[in-house]
C-alpha cells in the first residue's frame, strides 16, 4: 500500500503534462489555420453577401417558384398580354385579343408569298402562284408606333391569353396582339383588328393601325377619319365596303371638278388591300393628304392580290394631295375606277410597278383595268426626285385586258420637262404584254406631251380618238395604230406604225435606224411637215408616206436630212 502511494503522483504528473501539450498542439494548430484562411475568407465573404439585404422583407413563395419554372418551360408565360384600348362601342371592357395581320414590308422588290384566296381564272394566265415579298411593316420604318396612350406594346412573341381570341395566327403572320373590335368604331380609336363587320361612324382618330382581317369595314355618309400617320390594312379576305352620297365629280375637259365628299379619310399613311384581300365597293368618298415619300405607301393600293379583288369597284372616288401615287392597283386584277380623281397629288397618279427592265417575269402585272372618266388634275415630282424626268398622269402598265377610257390629264407639271406626258407606254414594258384600249382620251395645260411612247415590241397598240397636247412616239420600232388624233404636234422616233384620221398641225420626223416600214398618214390634216433625222452617224435614210392629207411639198421644212430619204405625197415623190 505504501509503495502504491507514493507512485501515483508520478503518474498523475506525466499524463497531465501529455495532455497539456497536446491541448497547447491544438491551439497553435488553430491558430495557424486561422492565418492562413483569414485572407481568403476576407475575399469570398464580400461577394457571397453582396446582394444580400437583411432589411428585406420580400419572400420566395411556393408559387413564385411555379411561376419561374413555368417561365423556364414556356417564356412567354411572364408576358403580360396587352391591354384593350380602342374607343369601340360594342366592345367590354376587358375585350379580347387577336393576333394582329403581319404589317408587310414596303420595299415593292422585297419577296413575299403570294396569298391569293380565290382561284385564278382560266384566262389569266399572268398570275404566278408566288410573288415577292414587300411591304412588312411589323418592324419598318413605315409603321406606326402604338401610341402611349392606347395600349401596352406586346411582345412579337406574346401569344394571346384570352379564351376568346381567334385561330392561331398563320405562318406569314405575326404575333403581336390588338383588340378585337365588334360594333362600330369612333372617337379615339385602335390599334384594333377587325374580323367581322364593323362600322366607322362620325369622328376618328386613328393611335394605331386599323387591321380587316377576313371581315368587313363599313363607312357611310358622316365619317371623318383621321389616320395620324397611321394604315388601314385589309387582309385574309378582308373588304371595303366605303358608300358615300352620290355627288357630280368631274366633266367636259377636266377643268370643272368636284373633290367634296360626306365621307373624308385624311393624314394616313397608306389604305392597302394587300396579297389575298376581298372584292371591295368603294363609292363617293375622299382620302386627303396622305400617303409618304415611301416605296408602297401609297394612297390607295393594292398589292398583289391576284384574282381576289377582281370584281372590285372604285367609283366617284377623290384622292386629293397625295404624298406619292394615288391609286396603284398592283399585281391586281380586275378592279373599276370611274369617275375618279387625283388632285394636286405627287408622282404618276394611276401607275402600278413595272416589270423589272427586260425582264420576262409577270408578276407585277396588272390584268383587266378599267380607268373610265377618270381624272388626273395637277401631278408634280416625286418626293426625292428633283426632276420629273418622265412623270406622267397615266402611266399605261404591263398586262392584259386593260382598258382607259373617256379619262382626262392635265397639268403635269414636273421641275424640268423632259420626255414627261399625260399618257405613258413605259420603256419598262418591253417583253411584256401590255396592250391597252385606249379611247376618246386627252391631256391639257401641260408642259409636257399628251403621249409619251418609248417602246419597242411587236404588239399591235390601237389609239382611237386623243385630243390636247402632242405626241412623242419611240423609241425604235413598234406596231402603233393612231386614229382620230386632234394634237398640236407629233414628234416620230419610230418606224412600223400609222395615224389615220383627225388633224395635227405639226409632223416631225427624228431619228430613225431602221429603213423599212416607212412611216404612213392617211386622212388626216397636216400642216406642216419637219425632217430631222440627221442626228447621229448611224442614222439611216427612210421614206415618208403621205395619202390624203392636205399635206403639199411646199409645207415639208427640210432640216438635217439623212441623205436618201424621201417624201411620197399622194403618190408622187418631192
Amino acid at each position: 500500500m505504501p509503495r502504491c502511494t507514493t507512485t501515483r503522483p508520478a503518474l498523475e504528473f506525466r499524463i497531465n503534462w501529455r495532455s497539456a501539450l497536446n491541448r497547447s498542439l491544438r491551439v497553435l494548430m488553430g491558430i495557424a489555420v486561422l492565418f492562413i484562411l483569414a485572407p481568403a475568407l476576407a475575399l469570398t465573404m464580400p461577394q457571397v453577401f453582396e446582394d444580400f439585404n437583411p432589411f428585406s422583407s420580400s419572400e420566395t413563395t411556393d408559387s413564385d417558384y411555379r411561376v419561374i419554372l413555368a417561365a423556364e418551360e414556356d417564356p412567354q408565360a411572364l408576358i403580360e398580354p396587352p391591354s384593350p384600348t380602342a374607343s369601340v362601342a360594342g366592345v367590354p371592357e376587358a375585350a379580347a385579343t387577336a393576333p394582329q395581320a403581319p404589317l408587310p414590308t414596303d420595299s415593292e422588290e422585297a419577296a413575299d408569298t403570294t396569298t391569293t384566296s380565290e382561284a385564278s381564272s382560266a384566262s389569266d394566265e399572268t398570275q404566278p402562284e408566288s410573288s415577292p415579298t414587300t411591304e412588312p411593316k411589323s418592324s419598318s420604318p413605315t409603321t406606326k408606333p402604338t401610341s402611349p396612350t392606347t395600349t401596352k406594346p406586346s411582345s412579337p412573341t406574346t401569344k394571346p391569353s384570352s379564351p376568346t381570341t381567334t385561330s392561331p395566327p398563320s405562318p406569314t403572320t405575326t404575333e403581336a396582339s390588338s383588340p378585337v373590335v365588334t360594333g362600330t368604331i369612333t372617337g379615339t380609336a385602335c390599334p384594333c383588328t377587325v374580323t367581322g363587320t364593323v362600322e366607322l361612324k362620325g369622328n376618328i382618330s386613328l393611335q394605331g393601325d386599323l387591321m380587316v382581317m377576313g371581315g368587313t369595314l363599313v363607312a357611310r355618309p358622316g365619317v371623318n377619319l383621321d389616320g395620324n400617320g397611321h394604315q388601314i390594312m385589309f387582309m385574309n379576305g378582308g373588304k371595303a365596303d366605303f358608300r358615300g352620297s352620290e355627288v357630280f365629280t368631274w366633266s367636259g375637259n377636266g377643268s370643272n371638278a368636284n373633290v367634296s365628299r360626306d365621307i373624308n379619310f385624311s393624314n394616313l399613311q397608306r389604305i392597302m388591300f394587300h396579297q389575298g384581300a376581298g372584292k371591295s365597293v368603294l363609292k363617293y368618298f375622299a382620302v386627303k393628304n396622305s400617303g409618304t415619300g415611301s416605296l408602297g405607301d401609297y394612297s390607295l393600293h393594292w398589292h398583289l392580290n391576284g384574282n381576289s379583288t377582281r370584281g372590285t369597284i372604285v367609283e366617284g372616288v377623290a384622292v386629293v394631295g397625295s404624298k406619292n401615287h394615288a391609286f396603284v392597283p398592283h399585281g391586281s386584277h380586275g378592279i373599276t375606277f370611274r369617275h375618279t380623281i387625283a388632285k394636286n397629288g405627287k408622282c404618276d397618279a394611276y401607275w402600278w410597278d413595272p416589270p423589272e427592265f427586260q425582264s420576262t417575269s409577270q408578276v407585277n402585272n396588272s390584268n383587266d383595268i378599267v380607268y373610265d372618266h377618270a381624272l388626273a388634275d395637277g401631278v408634280t415630282n416625286c418626293i426625292g426626285d428633283n426632276r420629273g424626268t418622265r412623270l406622267s398622269a397615266f402611266e399605261l402598265g404591263a398586262g392584259k385586258g386593260n382598258v382607259v377610257k373617256n379619262s382626262v390629264a392635265r397639268n403635269v407639271k414636273p421641275s424640268h420637262p423632259k420626255d414627261c406626258s399625260g399618257f405613258q407606254w413605259p420603256e419598262l414594258n418591253n417583253k411584256q404584254p401590255s396592250s391597252w384600249t385606249f379611247t376618246n382620251n386627252a391631256s391639257y395645260g401641260s408642259a409636257c406631251n399628251g403621249i409619251f411612247v418609248w417602246q419597242n415590241d411587236s404588239e399591235q397598240h390601237i389609239i382611237n380618238g386623243f385630243k390636247g397636247d402632242g405626241i412623242d412616239h419611240g423609241a425604235y420600232r413598234n406596231d402603233y395604230d393612231y386614229r382620230n388624233v386632234d394634237v398640236e404636234f407629233v414628234e416620230i422616233h419610230a418606224l412600223g406604225w400609222t395615224l389615220t384620221g383627225g388633224k395635227i398641225d405639226t409632223v416631225i420626223a427624228m431619228k430613225h435606224r431602221i429603213d423599212d416600214d416607212a412611216p404612213v398618214f392617211t386622212d388626216v390634216a397636216i400642216d406642216k411637215f419637219i425632217i430631222r433625222n440627221a442626228q447621229d452617224s448611224g442614222d439611216l435614210a427612210t421614206t415618208y408616206v403621205f395619202n390624203n392629207t392636205g399635206l403639199k411639198c411646199s409645207d415639208v421644212v427640210w432640216d438635217n436630212v439623212v441623205p436618201g430619204t424621201k417624201v411620197k405625197i399622194d403618190g408622187s415623190n418631192c
